[in-house]
């Protein structure tokens, strides 16, 4: 389960590195240090 976790995060960081070099969005505000709070 963590792996699978730890998987779709690194997915989705990469997702949002896109997001942000896209111009016209807003800067996307990376919360991975408190979701793995959470999971803790």
């Amino acid at each position: 389960l963590v792996s699978r976790v730890q998987k779709t995060l690194r997915g989705s960081s990469d997702d949002i590195g896109w997001l942000q070099r896209e111009p016209g969005f807003p800067p996307v505000e990376d919360g991975t240090g408190r979701f793995m709070e959470l999971l803790e």
